[in-house]
């Protein structure tokens, strides 16, 4: 097992400030610019109040991009949030950090833009049954990619990301060239002031905020970055500028070319508009070009997101499996495990997952953006290769539409709130376990040690299947989590009954004191209690009989 941290590898192994960039409008130009107006139709239709959603949105992630080049260039590493907030905070908040990443923060985004690339594909092809079959291609394909060396999977992000840019250029010019057709008016109303205040504007500003996530993806790569003091920011903030850009041609142009009626409501909308002004063949062509087009942010969050795992599997002993990598330092395996988690949530529902997702990563972005405050204030003589401009006016606008947001969400939606909560709960358990100075390397070869390893295995998965998986079933519609979780579950308990069962004959334990870990397995949390217990057990001599 390879632990280095990627910072250590060769220069020639890291990536420039263009693929750094390519890897922000990856990750940014997915599935919310393709999916989100058919939403925001629904309720809206003045292309001034829409068309100032996106400003709104683009402000605000500018404001952050801007943020985090200042605290990504003092603190290079890779990580993102869970290595910032670690080092600005204490570990316990970049952990809580790490976990919404390694869990959903990723897999999700991963797994609604390869269910978009089916739809748009199989759509486009008229064969709309076989659209999860080709999301599922797709997704394992790009992982396949990035479990090669990193040249490669940059290389990867850049000509797909180039492609992607073109392609929705091109289709926002097309739709500004074919002007009419459309039925909203950009022109100011009274009355927008009145769907400015109310709640569907609200609402689809969370999309919107959807769309523009990703602009911190660069954070998440800082160590495979060549120079990122200057670097990091520069790709941040260009690559944030120019999605800004491309979003507001895109939107202006599926609104003047393309009826409001037929795109309300529509997750496909750019095959709706592409057809609209293409007629029909022409719109099968580019909606398949969309459908590949999709292909960089898959990629882009599928190198992006691993690496969180991949940190705190340095960071934490009982985590260090995910930081095992190849030989061209590739963390195979928390690459492996975004993937199998993405594949889980194809089925879910997106509308709903967004809400959730926007509530939990709100508050990532805006503890990682008040840092730069405190980091000013703590350490001033801090060397900083970037200092925000027009500081503090960029965190201040960023902290006060972020708390504006989190409140309209547990307002409007408590369900989805909640479930954020409990998710943020649940690693703050988890923490409480995995904190602390690393086992020593004899833990695995002692039987006692075995089994405090594998009772801790046991007592995450069963706070996963309470607390994640289960909301996912009955608020998201996703019974196939549980069965997931469920099934890993359970074979952690066979495992863990194994090796209490070898250690009671070993160490020769009465049934009493075998009992106590084997109820505590089978209680929310148990093993973490009981493993204060069973630690005096780890290399103490097997009691010995006086007969």
């Amino acid at each position: 097992m390879s632990n280095s941290d990627p910072a250590a590898n060769t220069a020639s192994s890291k990536i420039g400030w263009p693929v750094a960039a390519a890897l922000v409008i990856g990750n940014m130009v997915g599935v919310g610019v393709f999916t989100s107006l058919g939403w925001q139709l629904v309720d809206m239709e003045s292309g001034f109040s829409i068309l100032l959603l996106w400003v709104i949105g683009g402000i605000y992630a500018l404001c952050g991009a801007l943020c985090y080049g200042e605290l990504v260039a003092a603190l290079p590493r890779c990580g993102g949030e869970y290595h910032l907030l670690s080092r600005v905070y204490h570990p316990a908040v970049g952990f809580l950090s790490g976990w919404i990443s390694l869990t959903v923060g990723f897999a999700a985004p991963v797994a609604f833009s390869a269910l978009l690339f089916g739809q748009y594909l199989a759509g486009s092809l008229g064969i709309a049954e076989s659209a999860m079959v080709f999301s599922v291609l797709i997704l394992l394909g790009v992982t396949a990619c990035h479990l090669w060396k990193l040249p490669v999977g940059g290389g990867f992000q850049l000509l797909f990301t180039a492609l992607k840019f073109i392609l929705v250029l091109g289709l926002a010019i097309a739709g500004l060239l074919h002007a009419g057709g459309g039925t909203v008016s950009f022109t100011p109303t009274p009355g927008d002031w009145a769907v400015i205040t109310g709640a569907p504007f609200a609402i689809s500003l969370f999309y919107v905020n959807y769309s523009f996530a990703g602009w911190n993806a660069a954070a998440y790569v800082a160590g495979e970055i060549r120079d990122p003091g200057r670097n990091v920011p520069r790709a941040l903030f260009l690559g944030t500028l120019a999605v800004l850009l491309l979003y507001l041609l895109v939107n202006a142009g599926f609104l003047a070319s393309t009826p409001a009626d037929k795109m309300a409501g529509k997750e496909d909308v750019g095959l709706v508009v592409a057809r609209h002004i293409f007629g029909d063949r022409g719109g099968t062509l580019i909606g398949v070009l969309i459908a590949f087009g999709l292909v960089s942010a898959i990629s882009a969050m599928t190198w992006a997101g691993p690496r969180v795992g991949q940190m705190l599997g340095q960071d934490y002993f009982p985590l260090r499996i995910l930081a095992h990598t190849n030989r061209h330092r590739i963390p195979v395996v928390a690459i492996t495990l975004q993937s199998l988690l993405a594949l889980c949530l194809l089925p879910a529902e997106p509308k709903q997952i967004i809400l959730y997702l926007e509530f939990v990563l709100n508050l990532s972005l805006a503890a990682a953006v008040l840092g730069v405050v405190v980091l000013r204030h703590r350490q001033p003589d801090l060397p900083r290769p970037f200092r925000c401009p027009l500081y503090p006016l960029p965190p201040f606008l960023f902290l006060a539409m972020a708390c504006y947001l989190e409140l309209r969400l547990l307002l409007k939606h408590p369900v989805e709130s909640l479930c954020g909560l409990v998710t943020i709960g649940a690693g703050a358990v988890i923490y409480l376990w995995v904190r602390g100075k690393p086992v020593k390397s004899c833990m695995i070869s002692d039987p006692v040690g075995r089994l405090r390893l594998l009772g801790m295995a046991e007592g995450v998965s069963f706070l996963v299947l309470l607390f994640v998986a289960m909301p996912f079933k009955y608020v998201f519609g996703l019974p196939q989590a549980v069965a997931v979780v469920g099934l890993v579950h359970g074979l952690l308990f066979i495992l863990f009954c194994g090796a209490l069962l070898n250690v009671t004959i070993v160490r020769r334990w009465t049934i009493g004191k075998a009992l106590v870990p084997f109820v505590a397995a089978l209680v929310p949390g148990g093993p973490f209690i009981i493993d204060r217990r069973l630690r005096a057990e780890v290399q103490s001599p097997p009691s010995v009989s006086n007969s």
